[in-house]
Order: structure tokens, then C-alpha cells, then sequence
């Protein structure tokens, strides 16, 4: 087997910008001998890197197996069965990338989400503030947190049931916290009532609904994510890896001896555990042992808890089973919650044992507000100011020292929703406006803008209100889009992919620094426009330039004599024997016909064999273009 290493760091995972993420295998020399059998295998594992890594993974463990049971003998007489095995491997990939495809497809991915109007988002914020405190800090000026308190809906959606849930949102800005909240909210109102019963491996499993939930939360942030170690690193990270992830586990409650009836429980501190029966029929009770084992989970996450639920649960009914049944000693109970502790810490890896959760700022209603008290200096200063004040300044004066307390580690959104648009919003309106107008009229133009204003959307955060915008973060911006990555919309690897991850990683060649200028400019002006309709009091991107000094000029890419030579020269032209590598038809007939009819590569990509027909007596090509067309006599 290939001891081929990729920079992913799984073996056999490759990427590349065109085609996304590969598994790719040279099978071993007496392979070739056998011309049914391939010499190399590359297949598509998708988009998402957390699933590819976990396909690559499976895909090596399947081709240990295969190539150890392949020795010579059995590769020259057995290639059909051989096929059949690859063609499985091969079917079964298909399969999941199908399925777990659909997850994104019922529901409203992270990004599209937050160009969806925000208002029952914001009815929901507003109702729940009423109730509880929703957005919070641990001290004053501090990082704000979400607090999330499930409706019966969701619990019966997440299957797990929970009281209340806290979310760092990554930010101290009261106004982007707000809409963070509001764009969560509008994410809870859909989990609740999206179904997804198309979802054939696992159809309404609530571990798919989790990962949506946390892809959601963490699309809230404005780094999305991508500082934040919530997920331990072994289990799945996305919404797309959990349905392969299931589907490889197939864990069945009913199929487990103790683990049949267990309860999870989040204690009054936050933390989850599993409450277990110690009840088997072949178990003898024991005085000295309580009747459900408590086994604690170390975390405060629903979501976590969910995960380490499935990626343990088989592995701790085993420990009970031979803990209490078939190997029963004096200390079996103190053993088996030992080796379960154990396991529960190596799930979790670098992630450490979560605190209990700090207790909510208490919200003083206005019937129970508490009023500072008065002392005798304070009244004899009033009675002092009073004589020499105008009455409007000693009202104010006065209300200074009779205003009711608050806590100021609640952050409060606005009680009606702005009338200024999210930035979502703004961008549909602009785009709308262009259309009417005729600014846009041309068909390739309007698919560049609408691109780059998707593009924009998800670097700035759709959900945002536009008022809560600044200047710093436009100032950023042009960083930001120095490190967008070519051709992100036309290429599905980059194009699944999380923006800001894309622009984080720098792994992906970036757009000319004069294409990035563009970018900028589309974003200059959607706030010159939101400034021009009223919707901003100040134009925060007025003034703003993007330097393209000593930037390359675009140039399309093309062959130089020399590699042309090269290109003609090589082994895919002067080989005497078929090769043992794969050449598709499309690559060795293109340079030909493009050195010989000097015709555009496009165009000749669209050639079909009707199209190389004889006339007169004369061998053509006919390259249609809009209708119209081109002959090359041959």
C-alpha cells in the first residue's frame, strides 16, 4: 500500500482547488500486471473536510484489508472479485456524499440563513428577554454571552432534554451581540419546525439536527467559529461528518444489556451526566451500591453532550456488562466508574473538564425596583443645589439619585427592532435596484456582482444590522479581501466551503489585488447607497481607498513555446506501450486539436463527435457559438 502523504495530513486525502477533496491510491506493482485492474484510483470525497477526513480514514481501513487478501496468485485470477469489492468501496462513498448533501439542502445553510428576514428572530429575542436574562457578561465590559433557554420544540427536536445552554459570541459590542442573538433565534425557529425525514441513513436523528445547531451558533460569531475548541477534535465537526459518522456506528439502544434505559441529566450546576440502572437479570444486587450509576460527562454543551453520548455509550454498556456480570469482584462499581471516567476524558481530548455554569444576573422588574439609598449628606446636598438650580436641572439632578439600580452585566437589545436594514437585506435592495435600473443589464455582469455581493454578505455577517457597522471594520475588510480566494464561486471545493476559513487558512491562490480593489468598491458603494436612502446617518466607508500599488496586472493564463514543446514532447505522445496511469480522452486530444486549429479552449470543450463532419469532400469542425457557426477545414 502507498505510503503516500498529502498535506492534509490523512493519508491518501489530497486536495486541490478544481476538484475538492480526493482519496487517492497507487495500488501496488503486480496490480498492472492484471490490465482489468486499475493502477490507480482517485475518487471525489466532497467539499466538506471534516467528512473527507473521516471517509479517507474508513476508505484505509477497507484497502488494509483488501490489498493484505490480494497477493499475486489472487490478482491473476480473481481481478472480477477484486472489481466487485472496489466497485462497493466505491458505491458506498457515493452513497453517503448523496445523503449527507441533503442536510444543507432542507435547511437553510449557515450563510443563506442570515439573509433571510430577521424579524420573528427579533420577536423571539424580545419575547425572551421578558422571561430571562438572553444576552449577558461575566463582568462588566466583558466577552457577551448567549443564553439559550429550549422551548418543549426543540427539546423534542435535540432529544435531549436541557434547561438552559451558554454561548460565547465573541464579541463586547452590545449591537452585534443583538443581532447575533436575533440570527440564532431565527435558526431555533427553524429547527423547530424544518423536518428531516429525507434523510434516509438517519432520518429525524437528533445528533443532525445538534451539528445544525452548533454550525449555526458558531456562524453567529464573527470569527464563525474558528477560535473556538467547543467539539473535541475525534468526534464530528460538522453537520455533514455526523451522518457518515452515524451511519458507520448504527448504534441500537435496544441491542445494549445496561445502557437500555439511561436518562441524561443536566445537574443544577449545568453539567450533564448519565444516570444508568444497575438492573440485569444476571446482576446480584449489591447493598453498597446505589441503584443508577451517575456517570458525569465533563461538559456543559447539549451538543457536546450529545456527541460523547454516541461515541461512548456501546463502549460503557461492555464496561458494566463484564464489570458486574462476568468477571463480578469486591470493587466492580469503583472499576467500572474509574474505566468509564477514563474513557469519557480520552473522548474529550484537549478540551478540559467544563467549570459549573456561573449563575444569570438577576433581572429587577420594574414593580420590584431597588432604589439607592439617601443618606442624610445626600439629601442636605439636594436641599443646598435646589435653591440655586433651574428646575430642569435639578430635576435631572434629582432623578441621578432616584433612579432605580440595574445590573449592568445584562445587555438589553433594542426594544423594537431597528427600522435600518440588515446587511442582508441592504444587499437584496441595492442589487434589486441596479437590476431596475439597467446598471446591470448584461447577464455576465449581473453573475459577477451577485457573487461578490454574496461574498461580501458572508464576510460582513448577513444578519448584521447595517447601524452596527464601523469604520474599523471596513478598514479590515480590505485586508480581508486581499486573501479571497480565486474563482470561489465557480469552483464547488471552495464554493462549500466557509468564507472566512477559506480566507483564514491562505492555503488557496487569492484574487488580483485590482479584482480585490473591485470587491472593495461594490462595498463602498452599498453603504454610499444605504447613506443616499437614509438608512445611515454617516457614510462609514466614505473617504476609503484600496492601494493595488506593485500588484500584477490581470493577465489570462497561457502556454509558453517552451512548455507547449514540453507538453508535445512527453510521454502522454511518445510512450510505445499504454501507460500504467490514467489519461482521460478530453486530456490528449485538447492540445492536439488546439495546435492544430488554433481554436479557444472553451471551444473546444464543447466539441461533440456531430460536430466533425465531412462537406464537399472537405473534413470540418464546427464550433457553434450563439447560433452561429465556425468551420475549421481539416
Amino acid at each position: 500500500m502507498s505510503k503516500r502523504q498529502s498535506k492534509t495530513g490523512v493519508q491518501h486525502l489530497v486536495y486541490q482547488a478544481k476538484t475538492g477533496f480526493q482519496y487517492y491510491l497507487t495500488f501496488p506493482k503486480h496490480f498492472a500486471l492484471n490490465q482489468k485492474l486499475p493502477a490507480q484510483i482517485r475518487w471525489s470525497l466532497g467539499y466538506d473536510e471534516a467528512l473527507a477526513r473521516d471517509l479517507a480514514k474508513h476508505l484505509n481501513l477497507r484497502f488494509q484489508a483488501l490489498l493484505q487478501n490480494s497477493d499475486k496468485e489472487r490478482v491473476a485470477f480473481d481481478a472480477d472479485l477484486i472489481l466487485r469489492d472496489l466497485s462497493k468501496f466505491h458505491d458506498e462513498i457515493k452513497l453517503t456524499l448523496s445523503d449527507t448533501n441533503k442536510v444543507w439542502a432542507i435547511r437553510p445553510s449557515p450563510s443563506r440563513l442570515a439573509s433571510s428576514d430577521p424579524t420573528r428572530g427579533h420577536q423571539r429575542l424580545m419575547k425572551e428577554c421578558k422571561e430571562h436574562p438572553v444576552l449577558f457578561t461575566q463582568e462588566p465590559g466583558g466577552e457577551i454571552y448567549f443564553a439559550l433557554f429550549p422551548s418543549p420544540q426543540l427539546i423534542r427536536t435535540l432529544n435531549i432534554g436541557f434547561t438552559r445552554f451558554d454561548w460565547p459570541l465573541g464579541t463586547r459590542d452590545p449591537e452585534a451581540a443583538s443581532d447575533a442573538a436575533t440570527y440564532i433565534y431565527n435558526a431555533v425557529i427553524g429547527l423547530e419546525t424544518w423536518p428531516l425525514e429525507a434523510i434516509s441513513y438517519a432520518p429525524q436523528h437528533p445528533l443532525i439536527s445538534v451539528m445544525s445547531l452548533y454550525e449555526y451558533l458558531c456562524f453567529a460569531r464573527p470569527d464563525q467559529g474558528r477560535h473556538l475548541l467547543h467539539v473535541p477534535p475525534n468526534l464530528p465537526q460538522s453537520a455533514y461528518s455526523v451522518g457518515f459518522y452515524l451511519k458507520q456506528q448504527k448504534l441500537k439502544v435496544d441491542s445494549l444489556e445496561f445502557c437500555k434505559r439511561f436518562k441524561t441529566i443536566q445537574e443544577e450546576s449545568g453539567l450533564y451526566c448519565i444516570s444508568i440502572p444497575l438492573q440485569h437479570a444476571r446482576l446480584n444486587p449489591n447493598v453498597k451500591w446505589p441503584k443508577d450509576m451517575r456517570i458525569e460527562l465533563l461538559t456543559s454543551s447539549p451538543i457536546v453532550a450529545m456527541l460523547l453520548m454516541q461515541a461512548t455509550l456501546a463502549q460503557i454498556d461492555k464496561i458494566l456488562l463484564q464489570s458486574f456480570v462476568e468477571s463480578t469482584s469486591a470493587d466492580a462499581y469503583e472499576q467500572a466508574m474509574r474505566e468509564i471516567s477514563d474513557l469519557i476524558r480520552r473522548t474529550l481530548g484537549p478540551i478540559l473538564p467544563a467549570e459549573p455554569m456561573p449563575s444569570l444576573p438577576e433581572m429587577i422588574a420594574a414593580n420590584d425596583s431597588v432604589y439607592p439609598p439617601q443618606d442624610a449628606g445626600t439629601v442636605a446636598l439636594l436641599s443646598a443645589l435646589s435653591s440655586v438650580l433651574p428646575d430642569a436641572q435639578k430635576t435631572k439632578l434629582a432623578a441621578l439619585f432616584e433612579t432605580p439600580a440595574c445590573n449592568n452585566r445584562i445587555i438589553a437589545p433594542a426594544p423594537i427592532m431597528s427600522e435600518s436594514l440588515h446587511f442582508g437585506g441592504l444587499i437584496k435592495e441595492f442589487e434589486e435596484r441596479q437590476i431596475r435600473e439597467g446598471a446591470w443589464s448584461n447577464p455576465r455582469t449581473l453573475i459577477t456582482m451577485h457573487a461578490r455581493l454574496e461574498g461580501l454578505a458572508e464576510i460582513i455577517g448577513g444578519h448584521r444590522s447595517i447601524e452596527t457597522l464601523t469604520r474599523a471594520e471596513f478598514n479590515a475588510l480590505r485586508d480581508l479581501l486581499r486573501g479571497y480566494p480565486k474563482n470561489r464561486h465557480r469552483l464547488r471545493a471552495t464554493r462549500n466551503q466557509s468564507l472566512s476559513k477559506l480566507i483564514q487558512d491562505g492555503k488557496f491562490e487569492p484574487i488580483n489585488a485590482r479584482t480585490a480593489k473591485k470587491f472593495f468598491e461594490l462595498a463602498r458603494a452599498l453603504m454610499s447607497y444605504a447613506h443616499d436612502q437614509g438608512y445611515l446617518t454617516e457614510n462609514i466607508a466614505a473617504g476609503l481607498t484600496f492601494s493595488t500599488k506593485g500588484a500584477d496586472s490581470p493577465r489570462k493564463r497561457t502556454y509558453s513555446p517552451g512548455q507547449i514543446e514540453k507538453l508535445l514532447a512527453g510521454p502522454v505522445y511518445s510512450l510505445t506501450e499504454p501507460p500504467r496511469w490514467r489519461l482521460d480522452d478530453y486530456r490528449f486530444w485538447l492540445p492536439i486539436l488546439g495546435l492544430y486549429s488554433g481554436a479557444r479552449l472553451s471551444e473546444l470543450c464543447q466539441l461533440r463527435l456531430g460536430d466533425i463532419h465531412e462537406e464537399l469532400g472537405v473534413w470540418v469542425i464546427s464550433i457553434s457559438r450563439s447560433g452561429a457557426r465556425l468551420r475549421i477545414p481539416r
